[in-house]
């Protein structure tokens, strides 16, 4: 067990470093049919402001973007606007929760008010909900249905908003 944990690390903190989106597509591409994935892990995390959020909450209410990033992520940095206006475009289907992996709570805070996001920005500073995602790189992408489901994986936001997309589309 400390064997794995610390190859995850090693391996986390390599990617890191290195330039990010270490993970690599793992859903085929989006046809007819949105592909299920299991239920996505249940987490509660504090934002950035210290308040804390449950993804169970936010599940049955609407199609969810869940994203993992780092602050030293320039894939990430480059996601940044178009998550935003997914957001303002979708915020009454959708919700867009971002897990920034390693990070402390003022940092954040200056990171998100820089930026205007204006989604949920949670908190994962001891990579627990990294390490039960198995996120190996960032930006790590997850789209959830209503049900909790897990319809997309992978790092491209473009497949990934197609089938948020489908998924809107289907509950409407």
């Amino acid at each position: 067990m400390k064997k794995n944990f610390l190859i995850y690390i090693l391996s986390f903190a390599f990617l890191a470093l290195t330039g990010c989106e270490g993970v690599k597509e793992t859903s085929t591409p989006v046809s007819s049919e949105v592909n299920i994935y299991g239920k996505a892990p249940l987490f509660v995390l504090p934002d950035f402001e210290g308040d804390i959020v449950s993804l169970e909450d936010m599940i049955g209410k609407k199609i969810i973007l869940l994203n993992f990033h780092t602050l030293n992520c320039p894939y990430c940095l480059t996601m940044l606007p178009g998550l935003n206006e997914l957001y303002e475009n979708y915020k009454g289907e959708m919700e867009i929760v971002s897990v920034y992996i390693d990070e402390s709570g003022p940092r954040l805070k200056s990171f998100v008010k820089k930026r205007d996001i204006r989604y949920y920005v949670l908190l994962d500073s001891k990579q627990q909900v990294a390490y039960q995602y198995g996120i190996l790189g960032v930006p790590s992408l997850f789209v959830l249905d209503l049900e909790g489901e897990i319809r997309y994986l992978g790092h491209d936001s473009k497949k990934a908003e197609e089938v948020m997309k489908k998924l809107i589309d289907a509950a409407s």
